[in-house]
């Protein structure tokens, strides 16, 4: 007979078989539970690994990996990438992305979508090429990601084609049946786009989408949809925000533990200009955000108690919560904490604190941190750190998009600075470019590259429209010499199309500068109709304006409109006396005319070598520049009178 225990023991054994077997047929026949069953699985075994029982979350970890091996490398992802099981910022991130890629190509349904939408996250963090990045994303969304659609249209809207970006509106289009996050961006691009969007005639329409589907999960319970409803609330987009019901949200996820809840009640109360301002308010509700995890609500509070201006000076509570962020990796705490450890005066062991605060939010993917690191060593007269030179610093920097970087590195290839043998002028120009596109202002480097392309010099390619492109950026940024450049590129239609007006346009505003160049060029243009109505008045009082700002040219010609009646009463006299003065500068042309000018009176009712009609180069008399000449420009070098 069999015993009541070992009867048991077999029952058990039985049915643990028949769970496995219906768990197989459950993934191929249930695809959707299955996901829902190894998520519930892989929350257990992160809460057992949080709380120190590593070993058991692994055999709960494998228990996932037995009946979907692709389910469990993806919530190997997951541990990874929140640095449970692995330390260190670039362990991390390649560890998670081992897991991610091997969940992608094993898992199926929606852990499939999820996993290549996570490998798309980590593989940004590495540096992947951005069309890699886009391919992960679209993969993610033909398996049905609605967040990776909207994330793959976001970065599509970027795009300089219009194709692209149309394509991007339907995406989101698309997505935002079921992802509020898409019916949102649309909304913000919707009056720009010229595409027509079947059931959208507003953005309203957006707006009521967005707040159904938030609705429906928030009241059954979905914290996420909560917050996102408290943020549409408090988005300008939609015309006026409704703070008292966007705050009304924000409470209901602090309710349910959500420490970003916590801050959204703050971040409202801490608004100057909102309506509900309430900073005393605020204070409890970061630090209760803090207490359960929100580094920014550490970092909030640090300031505020730094500041005591909406609680109390408290310089220790500043430095503890500031101590508190940066120890959840809040990367400007990092920074905040290392700014006085990485001064000059700084003793050896603060410094190599710092640096290493430093080191941690460069590890984290900040912008700043390796430029800080960079500079540190260049104040300390150190060459390197952690292995990495200075100049290595900077390129880091300079990769992630730092245009100060930039700017310096081009000042290192201009000195051979930093380790470099000599002077490279091709990479630094190449550098202060990317400064400049990078949104870097700086005239002198807009003038520089733009006159490198105008002449193919370098290591630049003959590019008139690039070299026009950074004329204009210049003359727009206030630069005197920028508005004569490219007002002389309109005019003669190089690198931008012929417009006589813009060129007028754009002297008549160096001119107001006092630019003499430019006085003289719209004089011409008022004297013979270029870019300008005919206006000979005006043309004499400009030229009569550089007279008196010493320039020869000016000055000659005055005497010649004198001389012809040419917007003037006519003054024999007078025009002698300019012509008299040019000549003593050495004008070869005044000293021509004042020899004829004790001849008859001419017949002419202009100067002869003025004519009325517009022309396509504005020169007056034989001495003057021809503009528009094939040999380039020299823009950055004119000096202006």
């Amino acid at each position: 007979m069999i015993s009541a225990r070992r009867f048991a023991s077999v029952a058990v054994l039985v049915a643990a078989i028949g769970s496995y077997w219906a768990l197989r047929d459950l993934a191929i026949t249930r695809g959707p539970a299955l996901d829902e069953w190894s998520s519930h699985i892989g929350e257990q075994a992160r809460l057992a690994i949080e709380q120190g029982r590593e070993g058991e979350g692994r055999r709960l970890l494998a228990r996932i990996a037995e009946i979907d091996m692709g389910a469990a490398h993806y919530e190997y992802g997951l541990l990874y990438s929140d640095g449970l099981l692995v330390s260190g910022a670039r362990s991390t991130l390649l560890a998670s992305e081992q897991a991610f890629a091997d969940a992608a190509t094993k898992a199926t349904g929606e852990t499939a979508a999820k996993a290549f939408l996570q490998l798309a996250r980590t593989r940004e963090k590495l540096g992947a090429p951005e069309g890699e990045v886009r391919d992960l994303l679209r993969d993610a969304s033909d398996r049905g990601s609605r967040r990776a659609s909207t994330l793959l249209a976001t970065r599509l809207l970027e795009s300089e084609s219009a194709d692209v970006r149309e394509q991007a509106m339907r995406l989101l289009w698309k997505a935002s049946w079921s992802d509020p996050e898409a019916a949102i961006i649309l909304a913000r691009h919707f009056k720009r786009a010229s595409v027509r969007l079947p059931a959208v005639r507003t953005i309203y329409d957006l707006r009521d989408r967005a707040i159904e589907l938030l609705r429906a999960g928030a009241l059954e319970g979905d914290v996420d949809d909560m917050l996102g409803l408290g943020r549409l609330h408090a988005d300008a987009t939609f015309g006026k925000p409704n703070l008292a019901t966007a705050l009304r949200w924000f409470h209901a996820a602090s309710k349910e533990g959500s420490a970003r809840g916590y801050l959204g009640v703050a971040r409202l109360l801490l608004d100057p200009a909102s309506e509900v301002f309430d900073p005393a308010a605020a204070v409890p509700m970061l630090e209760r955000a803090a207490e359960i995890g929100s580094a920014e609500a550490a970092f909030r509070l640090s300031g505020i108690f730094a500041d005591g201006a909406y609680a109390p000076r408290d310089e220790q509570a500043a430095e503890r919560w500031l101590q508190h962020a940066a120890d959840r990796d809040w990367i400007p705490a990092l920074i905040g904490l290392a700014d006085p450890l990485t001064q000059p005066y700084a003793t050896p062991e603060a410094f190599e604190l710092g640096m290493a605060h430093l080191k941690r939010a460069a590890e984290l993917g900040s912008t700043q941190a390796p430029k800080l690191l960079a500079r540190a060593l260049e104040g300390r007269g150190a060459a390197e750190a952690f292995g990495v030179s200075v100049r290595e610093w900077y390129e880091l920097a300079a990769s992630r998009g730092d245009a100060s970087a930039m700017v310096r590195l081009a000042a290192a290839y201009r000195e051979a600075d930093l380790g470099i043998a000599q002077p490279d002028p091709a990479r630094e120009l190449s550098w202060k470019q990317r400064a400049l596109e990078s949104g870097y202002q700086n005239v002198g480097m807009m003038l520089s590259v733009a006159e490198a392309h105008a002449q193919g010099s370098h290591g630049m390619a003959v590019d008139l429209a690039r070299s026009a492109k950074w004329l204009e950026a210049a003359a727009h940024s206030g630069s005197v010499k920028g508005m004569v450049a490219i007002a002389e590129a309109y005019e003669s239609g190089r690198g931008v199309p012929a417009s006589p007006a813009v060129a007028m346009a754009w002297y008549d505003k160096a001119a107001e500068r006092g630019s003499i160049r430019a006085i003289e060029a719209l004089a011409r243009g008022y004297a013979s109709g270029f870019g300008v109505p005919l206006d000979p008045q005006k043309a004499y009082r400009l030229f009569r304006r550089g007279a008196a700002a010493g320039s020869t040219t000016s000055i000659r010609e005055s005497g010649r409109a004198l001389a012809l009646g040419f917007g003037t009463a006519p003054d024999r006299a007078r025009a002698a006396d300019f012509l008299r003065r040019a000549a003593e500068a050495g004008d070869d042309e005044a000293i021509a005319e004042l020899a004829m000018l004790n001849g008859p009176p001419p017949r002419q009712s202009v100067p002869p070598n003025i004519s009325p009609a517009p022309r396509t180069d504005v020169s007056v008399g034989s001495n003057m520049e021809t503009r528009g000449s094939s040999d380039g420009s020299h823009f950055a070098q004119r000096a202006e009178k």
